[in-house]
């Protein structure tokens, strides 16, 4: 056996960040919440600026939870329908982060890299396709309100200010997405 290379022999510091500027490391144990926070809310909006299918991936969750709330889901299809969007969600910000990553550690085009993306992206369409499914039974089982206009103005009737509201932040974030300025990740603001 070759012991060359073992990843747990590498000499790493628990009380320093992975940044190879000495002058930003930090314990861990001093980081605010708040930071960490920021940090995560910074790569979300940093893929939602980048990636194109994440903004339909989102718009498109917004146009179920709003069938959701005109169908007048269940508390427990809602676990379902929302677990399936947090799912592809989920799947496209871990395309993102591996697709970054392969970027940074093989800038030249290789095999190896090509089936690291591939397979990151088969995790987005895996998602895809089970949330899918998910609304297709969800949904599937309240077809005859779907079927009956006169059932469907009724549950329109109901839950009216809810839907509307779905609406419009659904159409918000369409328009959102149609004029973001793309291709730039946001900066982290530098500390003194």
């Amino acid at each position: 056996m070759c012991r060359k290379y073992r990843l747990f022999d590498m000499p790493v510091s628990p009380k320093t960040t992975h940044n190879p500027d000495r002058s930003r490391q930090t314990d861990f144990r001093q980081r605010s919440l708040l930071a960490a926070i920021t940090d995560a809310a910074r790569g979300f909006w940093g893929v939602w600026l980048t990636e194109r299918s994440m903004r339909i991936h989102v718009v498109l969750g917004s146009g179920v939870v709003l069938a959701g709330i005109v169908t007048g889901l269940q508390p427990a299809e809602w676990v379902a329908v929302s677990s399936a969007i947090a799912a592809v969600v989920f799947a496209e910000i871990f395309n993102t982060a591996v697709e970054a990553a392969v970027d940074l550690a093989s800038p030249r085009y290789h095999p190896l890299a090509g089936r690291a993306k591939d397979t990151a992206a088969a995790a987005v369409f895996t998602a895809a396709l089970y949330a899918i499914g998910v609304g297709l039974v969800v949904f599937g089982s309240h077809r005859a309100l779907w079927l009956d206009p006169a059932e469907l103005r009724a549950a329109w009737h109901t839950h009216r200010l809810a839907a509307a509201a779905m609406a419009t932040l659904t159409a918000a974030l369409a328009l959102a997405g149609t004029f973001v300025p793309r291709g730039q990740w946001p900066q982290k603001p530098r500390s003194r």
